[in-house]
């Protein structure tokens, strides 16, 4: 891994932190409280992480240049991708293979994280 993408990569790691910050504390209030149904809740939470993480992904990890409009968009999609893979990933964890919503959740993160490094950097933010 070259060394301008090993930075991006710790910065979008770092990104990728705040952002579950606000995914899980969504996640864990919905299911907790509200006693919704988890798969909705990780969905939910997976759309408030998002905003954080647009906001310091193009500040920070990626130091964009280009104009919010169509970089927005692009993000949007990248997030909608990114979306599927980790309500598909929470549903076959928690509802098919069984086991705990937790851990399904994390895990579900995890494989997200990893996928959407490379479609944000190559596809989103273009560097």
């Amino acid at each position: 891994m070259a060394s301008e993408t090993r930075t991006q990569f710790i910065r979008y790691v770092l990104v990728a932190l705040a952002s579950f910050c606000a995914q899980y504390t969504v996640f864990g209030l919905l299911i907790e409280m509200l006693d919704l149904y988890p798969t909705l809740a990780s969905a939910l939470g997976y759309l408030a992480g998002s905003v954080v993480n647009y906001i310091l992904n193009y500040i920070y990890s990626f130091r964009s240049q280009h104009r919010h409009g169509s970089t927005i968009l692009r993000f949007y999609g990248a997030v909608a991708f990114g979306f599927c893979v980790n309500t598909t990933c929470m549903f076959l964890l928690n509802e098919q293979v069984g086991l705990w919503v937790w851990p399904s959740q994390i895990t579900a993160s995890v494989i997200t994280v990893l996928v959407n490094f490379w479609v944000m950097k190559w596809l989103v933010f273009d560097r």
